[in-house]
């Protein structure tokens, strides 16, 4: 399995959101199995602009506590 790993994205819009998405999956991310996020998301819906790929991610400082990612 291969993993694409990011973090501190600070994405505050959904455009923002589609638009990085868009830029890694046709490029380091575009053969990964799933998305392993370590915190910092921001925009608590990001893991939906990365449909079809499983996406596990956990809470950063910056993330909302009403995230249901575990708090790393």
């Amino acid at each position: 399995m291969k993993l694409g790993v990011l973090s501190d994205t600070h994405v505050h819009t959904m455009q923002e959101g589609t638009d990085l998405a868009k830029m890694l999956m046709s490029g380091v991310f575009a053969d990964v199995d799933a998305i392993l996020h370590a915190g910092d998301h921001v925009l608590p819906e990001l893991e939906s602009c990365f449909y079809p790929l499983p996406w596990y991610g956990v809470c950063g400082n910056m993330d909302s506590p009403q995230t249901n990612f575990p708090i790393q």
